[in-house]
């Protein structure tokens, strides 16, 4: 009796070993929503790219900068890389800061408004996924990143097994979805350069104004009391980009027209004080596009984008501090 009691223990441990080595794997095969931050992680921590300018952000981000068109503006075909991501926050972006190449030389980090007011963070489940990648945060990395967030990382792997447990179903909710709902969303999410999001030019009608009422009824931020935490954190990415001699740049996304009434009230000015206070060089594109540039209120669409890759370029290149991109070469 007694060793069959042993035999069940060490059968556990060894389905458990099993389980804990193949997760990774397995979720690799499952088409999650998680899926392309671990190419960034793999194209970041692999040196598969090398790029000229690296571009953190958002879904806004990832409709907003054409990478192709940013490489060509920048001049001698420079090389740009989306390493955006949806729902990706400041503190996400940050945790590949350190990792970057040597012969980076632009750092384009693009944020929303409601940003400025925090509070930092990234989703349970992103670091639970990349602690399952192998993913963990160095020395350098932990001064961008808050302390809760830093905490999240300590995490034993059994524990992220277990609260990974819902990744499973929504990666077969996925793969179905590829079968039953085609086209739904593009096929660019593994590009490196332009992962356009959406298959569309403007959204249909009902989605549009469901989004622009969602957007309208949110609570606003409050950029009159800004987050020292976020202004304290970005503030140090600002100060180690200009050590490495990288140029950092802030890029706050535009909004339909249809969505000025309800910015937070004096946010240019709010804005202009942040920029001061954290050293850091923001282009404010908030107000940039007029309402036909969008595929809804908050995602531009292409002919958006390429307005706001030229605004960037154009910025980029007249920056009298930058110097990234000497004419000699």
């Amino acid at each position: 009796m007694k060793k069959l009691f042993y035999c069940q223990i060490v059968l556990i441990a060894l389905c458990l070993s099993i389980a804990m080595a193949a997760t990774s794997t397995v979720f690799r095969l499952l088409p999650d929503d998680f899926a392309r931050l671990s190419r960034i992680y793999e194209w970041i921590y692999g040196r598969r790219l090398n790029p000229d300018v690296a571009v953190f952000g958002d879904s806004r981000a990832m409709n907003g900068i054409n990478g192709y068109l940013l490489g060509e503006a920048l001049g001698e075909n420079r090389t740009v890389a989306s390493f955006t991501n949806p729902g990706q926050s400041f503190s996400e972006g940050a945790l590949f800061y350190s990792s970057l190449p040597s012969d980076t030389k632009v750092v384009v980090h693009c944020i929303g408004l409601n940003t400025l007011a925090g509070p930092m963070g990234i989703a349970e489940k992103k670091v639970d996924r990349l602690l399952l990648d192998g993913y963990r945060p160095d020395s350098v990395t932990a001064h961008f990143l808050s302390s809760s967030t830093l905490r999240e990382f300590g995490k034993s792997r059994l524990r992220v097994l277990y609260e990974s447990r819902t990744c499973a179903k929504t990666g077969l909710h996925n793969l179905l979805r590829k079968f039953l709902e085609p086209n739904s969303l593009s096929d660019s999410l593994d590009s490196s350069v332009y992962p356009y999001l959406y298959p569309y030019e403007r959204a249909p009608k009902e989605q549009y104004d469901k989004y622009l009422l969602a957007q309208k009824q949110s609570p606003q931020v409050d950029l009159q009391t800004p987050d020292a935490e976020f202004e304290t954190k970005i503030r140090a990415a600002s100060r180690y980009f200009k050590a490495r001699h990288i140029g950092y740049y802030v890029v706050l996304m535009p909004v339909s027209p249809l969505l000025w009434d309800h910015l937070p009230q004096d946010y240019e000015r709010c804005v202009s004080d942040f920029a001061s206070r954290t050293e850091v060089a923001v282009f404010d594109y908030t107000k940039l596009l007029d309402d036909d540039l969008f595929c809804d209120p908050a995602h531009p669409n292409r002919a958006g984008a390429a307005r706001i890759t030229a605004k960037l370029a154009d910025d980029i290149l007249r920056d009298p501090l930058s110097g990234h991109f000497p004419e000699e070469e």
